[in-house]
């Protein structure tokens, strides 16, 4: 029987192949860039072991700081307390899964909390905005600040960098409040804008604690503050003197290609990024190559160690037999 696909299903299948088109095209582009210029990347050949070990480290540090982070929100919205270690494990195995499943650890996050924690899916779903919103919110106001201080004179296309993040800061606070607003003022008989609305006024009591607050604020600049120094190092691993304060772009770029994906983990996307506000500092953009590669390698090596270290792999192994064994119905009766 022909299996009819719906217009979704259409959809999410011509995505799909563009997505890969998209990444083949990048991927080709960044290798003819090698080939043609592989003079310019010299650099490789002088990173050390040491700062190696530095970037594995301080990405760990990283991982430890968002799943603590993460943590304090889902708190704020009703999570039940449970030991530290137990929490880490389903945050690792679910970043674990995100890279080799598309949302395949979101998924697995949000159905351990809800079957076993009692954490709702829609509070789930909550968590997810407000942490993403805040941290966006901080990352791009430290950007416009240190931006400003240090390379007020930073252009994009003509536009200020430093003044367009802080647009987006104050895009991202005032824009959620404008829309609840008007939705409690229209929604009138529409179910769905008064479920809307209904969700974002949720949110907007979870929002309004001192404490809270202030305690994720805290959070998320000091996770700015080490995705600062953590990009500092991958510069100096290459011998390059990109100061701190001029590394404070690229954790805010790193945030915004992993949101937005229009390849897989944005492959190519946030190394050609890189490469390109690299020259912008007066680098060459062989380095940015570089660093976007290298970041993206040591991210990748440390999700997958701790995914494997709290058993992501044979989960993963059980995961497809299952599948196997739904796709094959028939074989399943024979036995």
């Amino acid at each position: 029987m022909t299996q009819v696909l719906t217009p979704a299903d259409s959809f999410k299948k011509v995505r799909h192949w563009l997505s890969l088109l998209l990444t083949l095209l990048l991927l080709w582009y960044i290798a003819a860039y090698i080939i043609g210029n592989w003079d310019q990347f010299r650099y490789l050949r002088i990173i050390g072991a040491l700062y190696i070990v530095y970037l594995f480290g301080i990405f760990m540090v990283i991982q430890l700081e968002l799943s603590i982070r993460t943590l304090v929100v889902m708190r704020r919205l009703g999570l039940e307390k449970m030991p530290f270690s137990n929490w880490f494990r389903i945050f690792s195995l679910a970043r674990f899964f995100n890279q080799v499943m598309p949302q395949g650890g979101n998924i697995y996050r949000g159905y351990t909390l809800k079957t076993k924690h009692r954490f709702s899916i829609r509070n789930y779903v909550q968590s997810y905005f407000i942490a993403t919103a805040l941290e966006l919110v901080v990352n791009f106001l430290l950007t416009a600040l240190l931006l400003a201080l240090f390379f007020s004179g930073l252009n994009l296309g003509g536009v200020n960098i430093a003044a367009a993040s802080l647009g987006t800061a104050l895009t991202i606070i005032f824009l959620p409040a404008l829309v609840f607003l008007v939705l409690r003022k229209y929604t009138g008989s529409n179910r769905f804008l008064k479920f809307v609305g209904e969700y974002m006024s949720q949110m907007a009591t979870a929002l309004i604690n001192l404490r809270f607050l202030s305690c994720y604020m805290l959070l998320c600049v000091l996770s700015f503050l080490i995705n600062v120094f953590w990009f500092f190092i991958a510069f100096k691993s290459l011998g390059t003197t990109v100061g701190l304060e001029a590394a404070v772009i690229f954790p805010l770029l790193r945030r915004i290609g992993l949101m937005i994906n229009l390849t897989p983990a944005s492959i190519g996307i946030l190394e050609l990024s890189f490469a390109y506000f690299t020259q912008i500092l007066g680098l060459d953009f062989s380095i940015g190559l570089v660093v976007g590669a290298l970041t993206r390698c040591v991210g990748f090596i440390s999700i997958a160690a701790l995914g494997g270290i709290f058993g992501g792999f044979p989960m993963i192994k059980r995961l497809k037999e299952k599948k196997r064994e739904k796709n094959n119905p028939s074989s399943q009766a024979l036995d």
